[in-house]
Formats: C-alpha cells, sequence, structure tokens
C-alpha cells in the first residue's frame, strides 16, 4: 500500500505518545506468537492446544486474555493464576469444536491489564490431516495408575531433564483417604513440545491421567444403629429381643465381616444379657484383648439382636427402678488371613430403663374416637364422641403407679383435653382450643391420638387410641368476585337490552351454601340496568335514562349472594362510563333579541351580542355556531360564528328603512312566519333571523328573532338608570321606570355598576349595597 509508510510512522508516534501519557501496554512473549498454529484434525474438543504469556512493564497484574474478531470461535481462553510474583501471565488456548482438515480459522487474542491497557495479537489455526503422536510426547505413560491410600502425600510433579529428554515425575504431597475421594483426574502439561519446523506447531499438549484409590483397612467398624435408651417392658421373658444394633466396616472397598460381643470386664449386667445374629445362631468365643474378657458371638449378618438371658426379677435385685442398666457393645472386623491388617473394633454403650415390678400401662375402653362438629366453631365447644363411644380411661395400678397424665398428639393445638391428670380411672373432654384449622374449605377431617400416660417417677408406661374429627361445612364464606371491580363504557343512547358485561363469583362453601345467585345492581342510576341472576349479565333496561349530562361516570354496586340468593352477600364495584352523543340543540337565552342603532344609524349604541348553550357534555357536540338566515338584505350585518356578536357592515338609510321591515320580507318557514305574525315590529328597522347550530353529527340547532331598533323608536332619549341588586326581573323593573318616568319603558341593558364610570351622587343608595345600571 502506498501509504503503508505513513500510517507506521503516525502509529509509531502514536504509539509512543500514548506511551509516555499512560503507561506501556501489555506485551506478548515472543515464544507464545499464534501467527499460524498448526494443528492436526483429530485434536479432542476440550483440550489445551495452545498456551499464551505475556508481561507488562507496568507490573499491573493479573492480565487477561480473551478471543475478539470473530464470529464463531473455535476456541476459548482459561485464563491461569498470575500474581506480581509471576512476572509473566499465562493462558490456555482450549478447543471447542471438532477440526476439520484444511480449514483456516482466524481471529485476534487480546490482552488487557487492570488499567485497561490492551494489546491484540492476530492469530491464524490451520487444521493439518497429520495426527497426535500422543506415544511419542508422552512415551509409556498408563491412563489408570492405582495408588493404595496409606501414602501420606498428594499429587505434584517434579521436572527432570537430561541432554536427550526431560521427564515429569507426579508425586505425592498429601494423604490419600480412600473413603473421602475415591477417584482423582490429573491433567498434564508439556509446553514447547515440537521442534520440527513446518509441522504441528503447537507449544503445548496435554494428557489425562486417572489415579485410583485403593482402599486399605484402616477405618474400624462405624455403628450405624444403636439407640442409646431403651425402656425394658415388665413382661419381658428369656429369649426375648429387647434391642438390635448395626454396624459396618468404615472401609468401603473391600468392607470385612462384622461380629457382635458384650463387654463383661467391670460390668455386673453382661451375664443377664445376650447378643445374637438375626438367624439366632450362636457362637460363642472368649476374646483376651484390650478389651478384656467379652462375649462374641460370630455372625455373617451385620445386624446384632441383644435379648434377655435371665429372669428380669434377678436383674431388678441388683438394680433398683429408674436406675439405668449400661451394657457395652463392640462390634469387631474379622480377619480371614494372616496377610491382613489386624482386626479393629469400635464399642458403644446403650442403656435400658425398667419398669415398676407389676405395673401395667392406662388403657381406654374404646379403640377409636369418631365424632363430627360443624366448621369454624367457638373456642370451648365439647367434641360429642356419641354414645357408642366410651370416653373413660383406667390404670388398675394402685398408688403412684396408678396416677396417669392426659394429652393430646398431632392435632396443632387445635383441641385440648381435660382433666390432664387422673388416678386409676376418669372421663375425659375434648373441647376446641383454637379454631383455625377447623375449616371445612382448607381440612375436612383432622386426626390426633389421645395418650395416657404414667406420671410416677420410676415409669413411663403409656397407651394411645386414634381419634377422628369430621367436619361438617356451613355456611361461613361470602362470594367473591372474580375482579375486584368491574368497569364499562357505554354511549348514552344505547339501546335497550344491549348486553353489557357478565359479572362472576365464586364461594368456597360448597353444597347450597356455594349456590350463588346475583342479586342486584344498587345506586343512583342502578335502573337503568337489569342482570340475570343465574348467569350474571347485565343488560341495558327498557326505558333506560342514561344521560351523559346529567353524569359522566355511573358507580354502582353489583351483589351476589350464596344459598340461592339467601345466604351471605359479596359486593363488587360496577363502574359506567358514558359516552356523549348530540342530543341537545343550542338554545338561545332569549327568544327576541333588541339593538338600538345611534342617531345617524352608522352603529350599535351596546355591543349586540346574542348567545346560545348547548347542553351537550363533550365538544364538538357543545361547540355553538352562529349565522343570519333570514332578513339580511344586501348583507348590511354580520354575525360573528363564534362569539355571536352582530355588527353593521354599512350604514342604514332612512329609504330603505320601510324596504327592509319584516312585513314585505319573505318567510321561509311556517313556524317563523307565524313567530313574526305575532311580533310587534312597527318600531322595528330590520327583523333578523339567527340561526345557532352546534358541531356534533348530526348538528342540531335553534332560531331567535333580532330587532333592529332606532333612537326614534325609543320615543326619548335613552337614559341610564342606577338600582340596587344583582338580578332584577327586567318586566318589574321596566313597570317601576314607568311608573317613574310617565312613560313607556324599554329594558336595552343590564350590566353592574361601576362607581368611576360615572359622575355625580348614587341618590340614597346606601355604600355597600351591589347597583346596576339598567
Amino acid at each position: 500500500m502506498p501509504f503503508a509508510g505513513g500510517w507506521c510512522k503516525v502509529w509509531i508516534y502514536f504509539g509512543f505518545v500514548f506511551a509516555w501519557a499512560k503507561g506501556a501496554r501489555p506485551r506478548f512473549d515472543t515464544s507464545a506468537d499464534m501467527g499460524l498454529v498448526l494443528v492436526p484434525a483429530d485434536a479432542e474438543v476440550d483440550s489445551v492446544i495452545f498456551r499464551l504469556r505475556a508481561t507488562d512493564q507496568d507490573a499491573d497484574f493479573p492480565l487477561v486474555f480473551e478471543i475478539t474478531a470473530t464470529i464463531t470461535p473455535v476456541v476459548r481462553i482459561d485464563n491461569l493464576p498470575c500474581t506480581l510474583y509471576n512476572k509473566v501471565c499465562q493462558a490456555n488456548v482450549i478447543l471447542t469444536k471438532r477440526l476439520v482438515a484444511g480449514r483456516l480459522h482466524d481471529f485476534a487474542v487480546r490482552v488487557r491489564d487492570t488499567k485497561g491497557d490492551s494489546n491484540s495479537m492476530q492469530a491464524t489455526i490451520s487444521v493439518t490431516n497429520a495426527t497426535t503422536p500422543r506415544d511419542k510426547i508422552f512415551p509409556h505413560i498408563p491412563s489408570l495408575i492405582m495408588v493404595p491410600e496409606q501414602p501420606k502425600e498428594l499429587f505434584t510433579i517434579r521436572q527432570r531433564q537430561t541432554p536427550t529428554q526431560t521427564r515429569g515425575i507426579i508425586v505425592l504431597t498429601g494423604e490419600l483417604d480412600f473413603e473421602t475421594q475415591s477417584m482423582y483426574t490429573l491433567t498434564m502439561y508439556a509446553t514447547d513440545p515440537y521442534s520440527e519446523q513446518g509441522k504441528d506447531t503447537r507449544n503445548i499438549a496435554g494428557l489425562s491421567v486417572i489415579v485410583i484409590v485403593r482402599d486399605v483397612q484402616d477405618v474400624p467398624p462405624i455403628f450405624t444403629l444403636a439407640p442409646p435408651l431403651t425402656k425394658i417392658n415388665n413382661s419381658v421373658q428369656p429369649g426375648d429381643i429387647i434391642l438390635r444394633v448395626h454396624a459396618e466396616d468404615g472401609d468401603k472397598g473391600v468392607p470385612r465381616e462384622i461380629v457382635y460381643g458384650l463387654v463383661s470386664e467391670g460390668n455386673p449386667f453382661t451375664p443377664f444379657f445376650n447378643i445374637s445374629e438375626t438367624n439366632g445362631e450362636k457362637t460363642d468365643l472368649q476374646l483376651v484383648r484390650r478389651l478384656g474378657k467379652s462375649k462374641f458371638q460370630m455372625s455373617i449378618w451385620s445386624l446384632g439382636e441383644i435379648s434377655l438371658a435371665r429372669p428380669l426379677e434377678e436383674l431388678t435385685q441388683i438394680t433398683h427402678v429408674g436406675a439405668p442398666v449400661v451394657l457395652t457393645v463392640v462390634a469387631e472386623e474379622i480377619r480371614r488371613s494372616r496377610e491382613e491388617p489386624p482386626a479393629q473394633a469400635t464399642v458403644v454403650d446403650v442403656g435400658f430403663l425398667l419398669g415398676e415390678p407389676g405395673n401395667s400401662p392406662p388403657y381406654f375402653e374404646s379403640d377409636n374416637y369418631v365424632a363430627t362438629i360443624d366448621e369454624n366453631p367457638e373456642p370451648g365447644t365439647v367434641i360429642n364422641f356419641g354414645e357408642q363411644y366410651s370416653t373413660r380411661v383406667k390404670d388398675e395400678d394402685i398408688g403412684k403407679a396408678g396416677v396417669f397424665a392426659l394429652k393430646l398428639e398431632g392435632n396443632n393445638n387445635t383441641f385440648e383435653i381435660s382433666p390432664t391428670v387422673a388416678e386409676r380411672a376418669a372421663d375425659f373432654i375434648v373441647s376446641v382450643r383454637d379454631n383455625a384449622f377447623i375449616d371445612y374449605e382448607r381440612h375436612k377431617v383432622l386426626s390426633f391420638k389421645i395418650v395416657a400416660q404414667e406420671v410416677g417417677p420410676a415409669t413411663n408406661l403409656s397407651a394411645s387410641v386414634p381419634a377422628t374429627v369430621f367436619i361438617r361445612d356451613v355456611n361461613d364464606n361470602p362470594p367473591i368476585f372474580d375482579e375486584e371491580s368491574y368497569e364499562v363504557t357505554l354511549s348514552e343512547n344505547v339501546t335497550a337490552g344491549s348486553r353489557v358485561i357478565q359479572v362472576h363469583a365464586t364461594d368456597k362453601d360448597t353444597g347450597v351454601y356455594g349456590s350463588i345467585r346475583y342479586t342486584g345492581i344498587i345506586g343512583e342510576g342502578s335502573e337503568a340496568f337489569t342482570m340475570d341472576p343465574h348467569t350474571g349479565f347485565i343488560t341495558v333496561s327498557m326505558g333506560s335514562s342514561l344521560d351523559r349530562e346529567v353524569a359522566a361516570t355511573l358507580v354502582l354496586t353489583v351483589e351476589a349472594r350464596d344459598e340461592n340468593g339467601n345466604g351471605n352477600s359479596g359486593v363488587v364495584p360496577f363502574i359506567v362510563n358514558l359516552i356523549d352523543v348530540n342530543d341537545n340543540a343550542p338554545m338561545f337565552e332569549k327568544d327576541v333579541y333588541e339593538f338600538m342603532l345611534n342617531s345617524d344609524l352608522t352603529n350599535f349604541t351596546s355591543p349586540a351580542l346574542v348567545k346560545a348553550i348547548d347542553n351537550d357534555a363533550e365538544p364538538p357536540n357543545n361547540v355553538v355556531r352562529y349565522e343570519l338566515i333570514h332578513g339580511n338584505y344586501e348583507n348590511k350585518f354580520y354575525l360573528n360564528e363564534t362569539s355571536g356578536e352582530l355588527t353593521l357592515l354599512s350604514p342604514v338609510t332612512k329609504i330603505r328603512r320601510k324596504k327592509q321591515s319584516s312585513s314585505n320580507a319573505g318567510n321561509s318557514t311556517k313556524e317563523m312566519t307565524k313567530r313574526w305574525r305575532r311580533a310587534d315590529d312597527s318600531d322595528a328597522l330590520y327583523t333578523l333571523t339567527a340561526r345557532a347550530y352546534d358541531l356534533g353529527v348530526p348538528h342540531l340547532s335553534s332560531v331567535a328573532r333580532i330587532r333592529i331598533l332606532s333612537g326614534a323608536a325609543m320615543e326619548a332619549r335613552i337614559m341610564m338608570f342606577v338600582v340596587p341588586g344583582e338580578q332584577p326581573d327586567s318586566t318589574k323593573t321596566a313597570e317601576t321606570l314607568a311608573a317613574i318616568t310617565g312613560g313607556r319603558v324599554t329594558v336595552l341593558e343590564t350590566r353592574p355598576y361601576v362607581q368611576q364610570n360615572h359622575t355625580g351622587s348614587t341618590g340614597i343608595l346606601p355604600a355597600g349595597v351591589k347597583k346596576l345600571v339598567i
């Protein structure tokens, strides 16, 4: 390229400036150049095919290697631990896909330090038809090694070099334990094993070696079953089994058989017991070892059974009730040959407690109890077990041995029993303590045990019977609607009979208690709807009076009741949003408007405004426009379509006055004609007809008459009167002023009185009283 030299200079200069400002970037080791790596096609997936090396002059360790500039990478990076003491950081390049001979795989490798400085190297893997000579790389190395667990070292590698070869030696650096770990998988890597030019250029090779730990006899037997304390019933006879123990060899590789025995040295209780294997075979051995004299019995099974050897009465002569009888059980391995290591043994202590002589446990007169109660009973409610069950419990013993306690087991504090302590005989009562679990929807039945247990200091005999309480469903749950609220949007002119929505509720109760009826819609405006009591469908009723102008939203309540509409009730909000339709026409505030022209008939004496109001709720239905539809000959007047202000476009001449009279004008409708005939237009210069219409669909409108008067028509001058009040009646005010002035009075305008607009006194009207200008 012609600019190669220039670019090189620029980059060298930039690199110099950047390094001077930021510090040196990480640098790949020259021995780890991946510019072209030849890899045989038989390289295994997840095998290491290359080892990267890099260093950093600033020692910003650890360095992190990563693959970049590739879409489908065939390798991944495994960064090796690196600290300041390593000087060089390394990473393994691991193959992730099976290679195809003849293909090239290009990618980039980037190394980055802890400050973010990085360096990249272009890499290419060329897949060859060669094969990996593992036998030449690692000659005479077995893939499986057996090592006994006796050596006291774990694994490490020591390297030994000669002029012709390099050897790696695996040695142990710690203890092996078959019971902790029986197998190790070691992966060894040899770096830079290839030196032949033009062939496989990988700088690392790996080999997996499996080390099997061979078990040796170094762990004594382990007891897996040896209850520390067992109660002996007074009815036990010689030969009866009272306890079973189990032990197994702690060496799991080649476990030995186990033999059990009882240590007799220093223990006066040993002659009263035997220990045997499960098949009853009894072979006594005298073992004189560190355990002293003991009684052993051979067994090919690992289960030992301890039985009573002599009558229980003889045992009670050397001990007393309540004192524990302790035996020492020994489990020893069986040695089969002289070459085997010595047998090992383990001992465990087991204890026995004797019951009082002649003591019998309490008993119930019924072997089970069954009752039925309603759900959610009040605390203290007594459970009635029925006449077929006897609630009597007895103990035939006399004295302290006849005292027993009553309790309930497995009832989650739902029930309680009384009395709690009795002597020889008692009738018990079971009552409700906490009714939280007595819920038919959660539990159909509750089961527990009634226990009678002696409370004597040297005995613990007991008896128990099962009790079952069936729960009867009652109507204790109201209907629950599926939704927290129901909301719909309707047009205010919706057709009667239209389906609005379906509500649905469920009841946890069963049977008739869970049978729901939808009983009504409650709230102002509810008469506009009907609801099917079975399905919950809500429809618009006949004669519905939905009006958006009255209410934009109806907030109603839907009620449902269980027990076919006669039980518990549940409610849910029902919100109806009404959409406005154009159903109201604009209405003028007056049927007739009168406006006066000045003396030269060039303008109105005051602003001429007409106004109409549309009661629809929303635009465009309530947007009003104005127009003149009759009487505006020669277009002398203009009515603003939005403000409703009437203006005079050209002066009125006296000659045109009679010609423009409404008596000579044509009429558009019969209704307007009737109104004009009834009107007294003798004094009007012009009589106009204004129409107010809305912008809804369809357009609705109304009309009003506008009379244009001259000053002469008033037969006098215009006068202003100040009167008290805010909204006086125009007719009564005109009558009052006519009585005062003695002439005909027409009220042209009424507006609030402002003091500064008029000079002079307001007469006798007191200050602070609201006034109007007439």
